[in-house]
């Protein structure tokens, strides 16, 4: 735990990473980062272009929301509001 109350720092990997070192091959990806949501995007171009994973991705604010969606469709998804959660996108690769 760090020096400033309430923060813990934890250690993580970018997505692209993990999926390289093994063979794990995501058909789903859940994203709800609190706020982090295009870093966990772009760190995950990887995966994103070569399994084209369906995405559910929780957005927290509406900056964020049109960050992510501007992303993900330069890199060939589909982006869709979830019907009834005004911060939710479902993502589906563009077919062709």
């Amino acid at each position: 735990q760090s020096a400033v109350a309430g923060v813990i720092r934890v250690e993580s990997i970018r997505l692209d990473d993990y999926v390289r070192n093994g063979e794990f091959k995501p058909d789903v990806i859940k994203i709800d980062v609190e706020g982090a949501e295009v870093s966990v995007l772009t760190g995950a171009k990887y995966v994103l272009e070569a399994y084209k994973p369906v995405c559910l991705v929780s957005t927290h604010g509406a900056n964020l929301l049109d960050d992510c969606r501007e992303y993900l469709n330069s890199i060939g998804y589909k982006v869709h509001p979830l019907r009834g959660f005004e911060h939710e996108l479902c993502c589906f690769p563009k077919l062709g």
